[in-house]
């Protein structure tokens, strides 16, 4: 990243800045920054380039890939591709497309170092690899952890405090979300980032807190478990779990823990009703007396 010989940028960075003052347009994303690439091939932006290096190739549409083909012949392109963090909504490009676009078979990486022994395993409840993949580390109990609560923000705080205690560095902590979910600034103190799933793609974080919501998809479950490489914490919800949310993760939390489900449900409307029968009696001494 420091090299002078080397210039780094998003896709669509790269699109912007070689657009040459042209309106982005409300579909930009989708077609005008592959139409201001093409202009960029035009004006030779990117002819004094040797090597095209591209880590996440499998979220740019074909349309980009048949354009950066054409201005890097005769030069090294170099993509790494894994279509399992690949969502729906990007038109992503699938392996077999891109061995045929760049006439070469793809090398694959079925050594898994990045993340922890037991995160790796639980990943492929979400996306189970057609090869082999070994991950040499040491298998630590403590670097999967998934609690199932009745009130998430309440146990993000707690899992924050409890994280503080150990002496780790808000900088080395990062809470996930999916799109659909705002977590409150005040909840999170501030120096931890909080990152919504798609846009931490291709990044890590020693501690990962993942707080998802019922609907989230299995490729997001997919992303956000393998950001973290020394612990992930997910929190869900006990009652989204009795219904049927969070699809196969739910699934497999339910069959293997529907007691324990149950009981917290139980002690929350426990609690609920208690706390009810508080107030109501607090109001009715507050009426009744002189």
């Amino acid at each position: 990243y420091d090299s002078k010989n080397c210039d780094v940028y998003n896709f669509h960075k790269f699109c912007k800045i070689n657009s040459k003052g042209r309106p982005s347009g409300e579909n930009w994303l989708n077609q005008g920054a592959y139409d201001d690439l093409d202009a960029a091939i035009a004006f030779g932006e990117l002819d004094h380039y040797d090597v095209l290096l591209i880590d996440e190739s499998q979220v740019i549409q074909k349309k980009g890939w048949n354009s950066l083909i054409k201005a890097f012949k005769n030069k090294k392109i170099i993509a790494m591709c894994d279509i399992s963090q690949a969502f729906e909504y990007e038109e992503p490009v699938d392996l077999d497309f891109l061995e045929t676009q760049l006439e070469t078979k793809a090398l694959l990486l079925s050594t898994s170092l990045r993340v922890p022994k037991k995160v790796c395993n639980r990943m492929k409840l979400f996306n189970t690899p057609n090869y082999l993949v070994v991950n040499p580390r040491e298998l630590e109990d403590d670097s999967l952890n998934e609690i199932i609560v009745v009130k998430q923000e309440e146990e993000l705080k707690k899992v924050i405090f409890s994280l503080r205690a150990e002496n780790i560095k808000y900088e080395d902590i990062c809470v996930l979300t999916p799109p659909s979910l705002s977590v409150p600034s005040e909840l999170v103190p501030q120096g931890i980032l909080i990152q919504n799933i798609g846009k931490f793609r291709g990044m890590e974080k020693p501690i990962v807190i993942i707080l998802p919501t019922n609907t989230m998809s299995e490729i997001e479950f997919f992303c956000a478990y393998s950001r973290a490489t020394s612990r992930c914490i997910v929190i869900l919800d006990a009652f989204n779990l009795k219904h049927g949310g969070y699809g196969k993760l739910g699934k497999d939390l339910i069959e293997r823990k529907a007691d324990y489900i149950e009981n917290i449900l139980q002690v929350a409307l426990t609690s609920v009703s208690r706390s009810e029968e508080r107030r109501v009696g607090k109001e009715c001494r507050s009426r009744w007396s002189p």
